[in-house]
């Protein structure tokens, strides 16, 4: 596997996750965890400013879908 595989596939697993969670809501299921994973080169920044910077842009995203 090369670096473009990975990254392909990195972003399929995360649509396929992101659409998994998506269609629980609309069964009425409660989602109630949310898992942030850093990548490579983030192991120095402040945790607490990648998480709100992570969950600004879920929201922006999250409200753009509705």
């Amino acid at each position: 596997m090369d670096r473009r595989d990975i990254l392909r596939l990195t972003g399929e697993c995360t649509v396929a996750a992101m659409l998994g969670v998506f269609a629980l809501g609309a069964m009425g299921a409660q989602v109630n965890r949310l898992v942030l994973i850093h990548g490579r080169g983030q192991e120095g920044l402040n945790p607490e400013v990648l998480k709100g910077e992570w969950m600004a842009s879920l929201k922006r995203g999250a409200d753009r879908l509705g």
